[in-house]
C-alpha cells in the first residue's frame, strides 16, 4: 500500500485545530464519540429499516439484502443453506458485517466469511450497506464493503411485537420482542426470542444429481440489547446475543446423505460513552464475537471448529465548527482451533478520520495504520469530496482496503498429503474509485453510481498445492436506480452492470447485470400490494471436477399482499411465483414456488 503522503500532510496540518476550540464559535449539540460512517466516508450507502422487514418471506437478513442494488448473493440450496454475499465485483469474504460496531464475520470459517444462513431481523433496527472499502474505521476484512447491523434498544417500550409466519416446506418462523423502559427512561432495552425451523428442499440439484432428500434447517436466537444513563454525562450500552444454526448438508455429487452442521455464536459487548463537552466525546468498546461449529458428515465424521474475535477500543471525537474529527485505538486478538491446530494473532491501529462543511460542499480525509504480528506495520487511506445543491448530491470517494489472510489459510495442515496452509502469503488489496450523482425529492428520485475496484495479491485454492496469491484483476461497473411516487403506488427500479478486466482466471459466481422492479400498491388503508421482478444475467462456476461452467440468465418474480388492522396485520408472501428452476451455484437448489403467510401484532 502507498503511504498516502498528501493525506498524512492534509491531517497533520488539521489536527491542530482540534485542541485550538477556543477560536471557534461551538455548535451547541450532543457529541457521541462513534464510528458514523456516514459522516466519514461519502460513497454510495443503503439504509433499510425494519419498515422493509415485513416484505420479506422470512426473518432472515439475506432475503432483505437481495434487494439492494449492486449487491448479488447465492445461497447452497433452501433456508439454512450457507449464504454468501458479492458487492461490486468482490468476493463475499471481502465484506465486513458489524452488530453494534462489533465484527461479527464467522472466524471459524476458512476465509472469515460472514454466512447469512441463520442472521434473522428481529433484533435489527436498522442495517446499513457501504459499498467500497471501509479499512480506514474497520480494518482487515472490510476490504469491499461493510454491513452495519444496529439493533432496537427498547425504543417503543413498553410494547411487545409478535410475529409469526408458516408456508411451505413445513417453514414455521416465530418472534417476541419485548421493548422495556425504567420509569425515567434512564435505562431502555429490547428482549428478543427467534425461532425457526423448516423441513426443507434438496440442497443438491434434481435435475443434475437426481436428489430427493430434503435437508431441513433450524435457527434459535436470544438476544438482549439495551442503553443505560448512569448520569448526564455517562452512557453506556450492552449487548448478549446467541445463535443457533442447524442445518442438513449434501457435500457432493455423490453424497446425498444425511450430513449435518451446527453453528452456534456468541455476542457479547460493551459500550461506555463519555460526554467532555457538549463538543467532545469519549467512548471505550469491548465485545468478544465467538463460534463454535460442530460437523457431522458421511465422509468425514465428526469434527469441531472454534473461532474467537476479541476486540477493545477507544474512540475520541470531537465537532468543532465545520469541522468533525474522529481518532480512535484499537487492538483485536484472533484465534482459531481444529482438532490438530491452534493458532491466534493480534493486530493493533490507529486511526483517524475528519470531515470539514463548507455550506454545499464537504471534504473527508482519513489514514489507519496497523501493527499486524505477522506482516509488521500496514497503512490504509480514503479521500472523498460531497456537494449538495437543492435536491442535488454529487458525490467522489477514493478508498484502499485490505484483507489479512485468515489463520486457516496460513497455518492449517497437510490433508492426504496435500499442502493446504502457506505461511508465505500475502494480504490481500484494493483501491477503488467511485463517482456518483443522485437526486431525491417526496415524489422522485433517482441516481447513478460509477465505480472500480483494482484487485490484487488475491488468495485462492490450487488442489496439491494450497492457499496461493495467485489472482488479480479489475471489477468495474455502474449502478443506477430509483422511486416514483404516483398516489398509492411506489415504483422502486435498480440496474448494475459490472465488468471485470485483466483477470487472470475466470470471475465466479457474480453476473455482469442484473436488474430489480418493485411496485407497492396501498390500495387503501386497509390493503397493500407488492410484487418484484427480478432478472439476472449468466455466470460462470466450477462442477465438481474443477470444469469452468456457465450458469444461465433467469428471472424471478414474487408476490405479496397485506391487510391492516389497528395493531395487527395479516399477509401472504408467493416467493418465485412461477416456480423458475435455475442455479445461483453449480449443482444447488433454489427453493420452488413458495407460499409463507405471517401475522404481526404489538401488544
Amino acid at each position: 500500500m502507498s503511504s498516502w503522503p498528501i493525506l498524512c500532510l492534509i491531517i497533520f496540518f488539521v489536527c491542530p485545530m482540534v485542541w485550538a476550540d477556543e477560536v471557534y464559535d461551538l455548535d451547541k449539540i450532543e457529541i457521541l464519540a462513534w464510528k458514523d460512517f456516514q459522516q466519514f466516508n461519502l460513497g454510495d450507502s443503503t439504509k433499510l429499516t425494519s419498515e422493509h422487514y415485513p416484505h420479506s418471506s422470512l426473518r432472515s437478513i439475506s432475503v432483505l439484502l437481495r434487494d439492494v442494488p449492486g449487491l448479488i448473493l447465492s445461497q447452497d440450496g433452501g433456508p439454512g443453506g450457507r449464504t454468501s454475499v458479492f458487492m461490486r465485483g468482490v468476493d463475499s469474504r471481502h465484506v465486513v458485517f458489524t452488530l453494534d460496531g462489533l465484527k461479527i464475520n464467522d472466524v471459524s470459517n476458512v476465509d472469515r466469511q460472514f454466512d447469512l444462513a441463520f442472521f434473522t431481523t428481529p433484533l435489527i433496527k436498522e442495517i446499513v450497506i457501504y459499498k467500497g472499502p471501509q479499512a480506514v474505521m474497520l480494518g482487515s476484512d472490510a476490504m469491499g464493503g461493510a454491513i452495519e447491523l444496529i439493533t432496537h434498544k427498547g425504543e417503543t417500550a413498553p410494547l411487545t411485537t409478535v410475529q409469526v409466519m408458516g408456508g411451505s416446506f413445513g417453514t414455521v418462523d416465530s418472534s417476541l420482542r419485548r421493548d422495556w423502559a425504567t420509569n425515567d427512561r434512564k435505562s431502555k432495552g429490547s428482549l428478543v426470542l427467534h425461532q425457526m425451523r423448516t423441513d426443507g428442499i434438496s440442497r443438491l440439484n434434481q435435475k443434475r444429481f437426481h436428489a430427493k432428500e430434503a435437508d431441513s434447517a433450524s435457527v434459535l436466537q436470544v438476544s438482549s440489547s439495551s442503553g443505560h444513563q448512569w448520569s448526564e454525562k455517562t452512557h453506556s450500552d450492552l449487548l448478549i446475543n446467541f445463535i443457533r444454526g442447524r442445518n442438513e448438508l449434501d457435500g457432493t455429487k455423490t453424497d446425498n446423505s444425511h450430513d449435518k452442521s451446527q453453528n452456534d455464536q456468541y455476542i457479547l459487548q460493551q459500550k461506555t460513552h463519555f460526554k467532555l463537552s457538549p463538543h467532545q466525546g469519549l467512548s471505550f468498546r469491548n465485545g468478544i464475537n465467538r463460534h463454535q461449529r460442530f460437523v457431522d458428515t458421511l465422509l468425514q465424521g465428526q469434527d469441531s471448529i472454534n473461532g474467537s474475535n476479541i476486540e477493545n477500543e477507544f474512540l475520541f471525537r470531537q465537532k468543532v465548527s465545520n469541522q468533525d474529527y474522529l481518532m480512535g485505538l484499537a487492538s483485536q486478538h484472533e484465534e482459531f482451533k481444529l482438532e490438530n491446530m491452534e493458532r491466534g494473532f493480534d493486530v493493533h491501529a490507529f486511526f483517524l478520520q475528519s470531515a470539514f462543511q463548507f455550506e454545499t460542499l464537504k471534504l473527508q480525509a482519513g489514514i489507519r495504520s496497523e501493527q499486524h504480528q505477522k506482516y509488521g506495520d500496514f497503512q490504509t487511506g480514503s479521500a472523498g469530496l460531497l456537494y449538495r445543491k437543492n435536491f442535488h448530491e454529487f458525490g467522489f470517494q477514493s478508498s484502499q482496503g485490505y484483507k489479512a489472510p485468515s489463520l486457516y489459510q496460513l497455518y492449517a495442515p497437510e490433508i492426504a498429503g496435500d499442502p493446504i496452509g502457506n505461511q508465505g502469503l500475502k494480504p490481500e488489496k484494493n483501491n477503488s474509485l467511485e463517482a456518483r450523482w443522485e437526486y431525491w425529492d417526496s415524489r422522485l428520485g433517482g441516481g447513478v453510481n460509477i465505480f472500480q475496484n483494482n484487485l490484487f495479491d488475491l488468495i485462492t485454492y490450487v488442489k496439491g498445492q494450497g492457499y496461493l496469491n495467485q489472482s488479480e484483476f479489475t471489477a468495474q461497473g455502474v449502478e443506477l436506480n430509483g422511486k416514483v411516487v404516483l398516489s398509492e403506488i411506489l415504483c422502486r427500479a435498480s440496474y448494475a452492470f459490472q465488468d471485470f478486466k485483466e483477470n487472470q482466471e475466470v470471475v465466479l459466481r457474480r453476473p455482469r447485470q442484473n436488474w430489480l422492479v418493485s411496485i407497492v400498491h396501498t390500495l387503501t388503508e386497509k390493503w397493500e400490494f407488492e410484487t418484484k421482478f427480478k432478472w439476472y444475467s449468466h455466470r460462470f462456476d466450477l462442477d465438481p471436477d474443477g470444469k469452468e461452467t456457465k450458469l444461465n440468465s433467469f428471472e424471478t418474480v414474487d408476490f405479496g399482499i397485506r391487510y391492516f388492522f389497528k395493531k395487527v396485520s395479516l399477509g401472504l408472501r408467493v416467493s418465485n411465483l412461477f416456480s423458475r428452476d435455475y442455479e445461483e451455484l453449480y449443482g444447488y437448489s433454489v427453493m420452488p414456488r413458495a407460499y409463507f403467510f405471517e401475522l404481526n401484532s404489538e401488544i
